[in-house]
C-alpha cells in the first residue's frame, strides 16, 4: 500500500484530489494508497448527492474564510477544522461492508494509541440524514454515545473509496451559522467529540499516521 502524507490544502483541492484517485483506481492504473490530510481553512464538505447551493450559504462562507465543497463519497454535511485529520483509502473492490468495518477497526486501534478508547457504532435512529455530524452511522466511531470519527464511502467496479474524518477540534461555531437549513450548536455538542477533548491536546498528524498506517497494512487485505 503506498501512504501518502500530504501537505494542508483546500477542501476543493482535497476532494478533487481523492476522486482523482478514485478515476485511476477504475481503470486499473493505481496501487491501493493511503492519503493522509489534513484542512487549509475551515471546511463544510457535502456528500456527493446533495446540493452546495440548497444547503450551504456560500456567500457568508466567504465571509467567514471557510472553504467548502463536495465529497466524492456519500452521507450528509460534515465540519472540519484545519487542526483535524483526515484520510482516504482506496482498495479492490471486495465487501464493501467488510472493508467498512475492517477501517473502522484500524481507525479505533490508532485512536487507542493516542489514548482514546473508541467504540465502533451500530446503528442510530435518532438522525438527521442532511448531516454526518448528527450521529454516528454503523461503523463510525464514537466516545460515550458522541460520534467522534466518520466514514463515507463510494463503491467503483473495480475499486472502493473510503474517506474518513477525524474531529481534532470542536470550533465550529461559525460553520454552524452557514448552513440554510441547520443544527443548533446545542445538538452538535451533544452529538459529537473531539481528540482534544478526550485527551486535551492536538495530536501531530505525523503521530496519528503512523499508527493508522501500520494497523490499516495490518487490518485490510490487499488485492489488487
Amino acid at each position: 500500500m503506498e501512504l501518502i502524507v500530504a501537505p494542508r490544502a483546500s477542501a476543493s483541492e482535497s476532494m478533487a484530489f481523492d476522486e482523482g484517485l478514485f478515476n485511476k483506481a477504475e481503470k486499473g492504473i493505481l496501487c491501493p494508497t493511503l492519503r493522509i490530510y489534513s484542512w487549509l481553512r475551515p471546511s463544510i464538505t457535502v456528500g456527493y448527492s446533495q446540493s452546495l447551493d440548497d444547503e450551504i450559504d456560500l456567500e457568508l462562507c466567504g465571509e467567514y474564510g471557510i472553504d467548502v465543497a463536495k465529497r466524492p463519497t456519500g452521507g450528509g454535511i460534515d465540519f472540519h477544522s484545519p487542526s483535524d485529520i483526515a484520510f482516504g483509502i482506496l482498495l479492490d473492490a471486495e465487501d464493501s461492508r467488510i472493508l467498512l468495518q475492517k477501517t473502522s477497526n484500524a481507525v479505533r486501534k490508532a485512536l487507542k494509541f493516542l489514548g482514546v478508547e473508541p467504540a465502533v457504532a451500530d446503528s442510530n435512529s435518532d438522525r438527521d440524514r442532511r448531516f454526518c455530524c448528527s450521529y454516528p452511522s454503523r461503523f463510525e466511531l464514537e466516545v460515550g454515545g458522541r460520534k467522534i470519527a466518520g466514514i463515507a464511502q463510494r463503491r467503483g467496479r473495480r475499486s472502493v473509496l473510503q474517506q474518513v474524518s477525524i474531529a481534532v477540534s470542536g470550533n465550529v461555531d461559525n460553520m454552524l451559522k452557514c448552513l440554510k437549513n441547520g443544527i443548533s450548536a446545542e445538538r452538535y455538542t451533544l452529538k459529537t467529540t473531539c481528540l482534544t477533548e478526550q485527551i486535551g491536546r492536538a495530536p501531530d498528524i505525523s503521530e496519528f499516521s503512523e499508527a493508522l498506517a501500520g494497523e490499516m497494512e495490518a487490518g485490510v487485505p490487499i488485492s489488487y
